[in-house]
């Protein structure tokens, strides 16, 4: 790897952390593990962290195998503002993002997907495949779609098949982010369908990052996930043009109908419903008249009961 000032890296690694002190040694130093022909900067952004994260990563600034910039924030802004603020200090011409709980695997991950993009400028994106590391067990990736080695926003917009820690994108194809941007629940996924309306996304073979499933993880042990999930569609839905926010409408339409018969008894029940309506009425009550009619609920009248207090 190649050691230059900030300004002259070709690829940025956009790392934001919060309370990954029992994690962040082994991100950066599987950053550091690269071997490429061109520079590396690793730009980190810590969010005021209640634990020793921000101590471990001073220790990094000023030497290592690539130049190392921190920003700490003080208070705490948050992942969305923070993973903004990030991106923005980075110089390079692509971008890897890498957050501080993941880390790397192959030290040819990073010249790998630059080489890629490089030979192919009609293509934006460029991710690969990871494994997964459960309860101290490296075990494949089951949660993630499998798709062709190249696809398109449509496929994006189907559903993330991409995890963060996997991915390298061309810097600067836009100018600005949506205000909703900091309303979304989730940032990489927002940003990959921004970046993917200027070219293909392109699926490598290699397994080349390690996700970790931990308590303190953004999303491997959440609960309602469904719920998170609508949050961020509606952040994203009127961002892109009239087919696009089609498919991500009929994708909010078919979640907010499973996440509403599923927590029917739930006490937020009237927010799933209000969900099911809100690009509406027509595809919700498709799905729910004929399950009221034929009673292929498990409670129908209880369901029906609902509904009248509600709505009717």
């Amino acid at each position: 790897m190649i050691t230059v000032e900030k300004d002259k890296a070709k690829v940025s690694v956009c790392m934001i952390t919060y309370n990954h002190e029992k994690y962040i040694e082994q991100a950066i130093n599987s950053v550091f593990s690269q071997i490429t022909n061109f520079s590396v900067e690793l730009v980190i952004g810590e969010d005021s962290s209640t634990d020793s994260t921000a101590d471990i990563i001073r220790k990094y600034e000023g030497g290592g195998k690539c130049a190392v910039r921190a920003r700490y924030n003080n208070p705490n802004i948050g992942m969305q503002a923070n993973f903004l603020r990030t991106l923005s200090e980075c110089n390079g011409d692509y971008i890897a993002l890498l957050e501080g709980d993941d880390y790397w695997t192959d030290p040819k991950k990073l010249q790998r997907q630059v080489d890629f993009l490089e030979a192919n400028p009609e293509f934006a994106i460029c991710f690969h495949p990871v494994d997964v590391l459960e309860h101290g067990v490296i075990v494949p990736d089951s949660r993630t779609l499998d798709v062709p080695d190249v696809t398109t926003i449509k496929h994006l917009a189907d559903g993330n098949y991409m995890h963060t820690c996997s991915v390298v994108f061309r810097a600067k194809l836009f100018d600005t982010f949506p205000e909703s941007f900091l309303q979304s629940s989730v940032g990489d996924y927002f940003l990959h369908m921004l970046n993917a309306r200027y070219g293909y996304i392109k699926k490598l073979s290699h397994i080349m990052s390690v996700y970790r499933v931990h308590e303190g993880g953004v999303w491997s042990l959440q609960h309602n996930i469904e719920i998170k999930i609508l949050s961020y569609l509606e952040a994203m839905i009127g961002g892109f043009d009239p087919e696009i926010n089609d498919i991500l409408i009929k994708r909010h339409q078919r979640i907010a109908f499973k996440s509403f018969i599923s927590g029917v008894e739930e006490s937020d029940v009237a927010d799933r419903l209000n969900r099911c309506l809100k690009y509406g009425p027509d595809n919700f009550c498709s799905l729910i008249l004929p399950l009221i009619r034929w009673g292929k609920t498990t409670d129908k009248n209880f369901l029906l009961r609902r509904i009248r207090k509600l709505y009717l």
